[in-house]
């Protein structure tokens, strides 16, 4: 399983930064927990990714991670 952080709109960020490899075992709230972990953990160098990354989605594999997100089958989850 893979987190891909991303705006409202499903906008990523060139590069990897964004990109968060995850148990696939783990629960839906639990993922979400490491993915906002994730993007706290830019949060002191890096300000203006942690304000873009608002919402994450979850892909089955890096081949799975479209160009843009469009209302793509799989739901976009908001960071609290």
């Amino acid at each position: 399983m893979i987190a891909i952080l991303c705006d409202n709109q499903g906008q990523r960020m060139p590069g990897s930064d964004g990109i968060r490899p995850l148990d696939g075992r783990l629960a839906i709230r639990n993922q979400l927990r490491v993915a906002k972990q994730h993007r706290e953990a830019y949060r002191k160098n890096f300000p203006h990714k942690c304000e873009f990354w608002t919402h994450v989605y979850f892909v089955r594999e890096i081949q799975n991670i479209p160009d843009e997100y469009n209302g793509r089958s799989f739901p976009l989850y908001r960071l609290q």
